[in-house]
């Protein structure tokens, strides 16, 4: 039978302020250590053969249970941050959420991320509060622009994908290719990014900007993918001028265009690109070899 002291400890740990001290003490606290990862294990697990491979094996990686939450259920356009209450979660709460599957959990290692995760899955009052931490973590925001997240976001409605957009420290977005490209759009449409810092990522194949509302972009950072060992320059230099035509159509307003990592561009590249930005003050290119054929 509980004590009056512990009943009110246990209240105490439905108040969101004191919630959000514990969380944060996670993140500051809590080691990056990484489990096992059997993939013929997360095979079985996820999909028993009803999805590829690869979109099982990215699923489990990410952790993607936070985003197909029963909790979020009160979320919606007229009540995008709901007051939470303190429910278990019940039979109930999973079947008002069709994408959300008890059997399908992806097992997340104890890292700060893996953590907050679970977290999020102890009841309404603990989702609403370790949410915004969990998602305002860059390290967690960067899963945000893996291959195959578009499959993921298109099986929520927009509202509730907003409601995890609000809390990114930046838009980290990845470049689509040729065979994803409408899905991309069509799993962004409706939401706005109210960020002024975007990553856009970018692999071999993948030359599309996204087409996403995000007016307030004023930082735009460039990362090419690029190996060492051997060298190699995943986008080729071809491809250079219709990417950052589409930036400059996209993001007009930016001031600063960064370059993350190696790569290579034809002589003029650049140049025609920063005719094409009126507001850039400051084109950081270090990292750019320019050469010809």
């Amino acid at each position: 039978m509980a004590t009056p002291a512990t009943s009110a400890t246990h209240r105490a740990l439905l108040l969101p302020e004191i919630l959000t001290n514990i969380f944060e003490h996670i993140i500051s606290e809590t080691y990056y250590l990484e489990e096992e990862f059997d993939e013929d294990a997360a095979y079985e697990e996820m999909c028993g053969g009803s999805t590829t491979f690869g979109e099982s094996l990215e699923r489990t990686r990410r952790g993607s249970i936070t985003l197909c939450h029963p909790f979020t259920d009160s979320i919606t356009p007229n009540n995008p941050c709901p007051e939470p209450q303190p429910l278990q979660p019940t039979d109930e709460d999973v079947e008002k959420a069709p994408e959300y599957n008890t059997n399908n959990l992806p097992q997340a290692g104890y890292t700060q991320n893996g953590v907050l995760r679970r977290c999020t899955l102890v009841c309404k009052t603990w989702f609403h509060a370790a949410s915004p931490i969990l998602w305002s973590n860059d390290t967690f925001a960067y899963y945000f622009s893996r291959t195959g997240n578009s499959h993921l976001l298109s099986r929520i409605q927009p509202h509730r994908r907003q409601y995890y957009i609000n809390f990114l420290p930046r838009i980290p977005l990845r470049l689509a290719s040729q065979s994803n490209h409408d899905e991309v759009n069509a799993a962004l449409e409706g939401c706005v990014f109210p960020q002024e810092r975007i990553t856009l990522y970018m692999d071999f194949g993948e030359v599309f900007v996204p087409t996403i509302a995000a007016p307030g972009v004023k930082i735009v950072e460039l990362d090419p993918h690029y190996e060492d060992e051997p060298v190699t320059y995943f986008v080729r230099r071809r491809e250079w001028d219709g990417i950052l035509g589409q930036v400059a159509e996209a993001f007009p307003g930016a001031e600063v265009v960064r370059f993350l990592d190696e790569t290579r561009m034809y002589p003029g590249s650049l140049e025609r690109f920063r005719g094409r930005m009126g507001m850039l003050r400051e084109l950081e290119c270090s990292r750019v070899i320019v050469e010809g054929d």
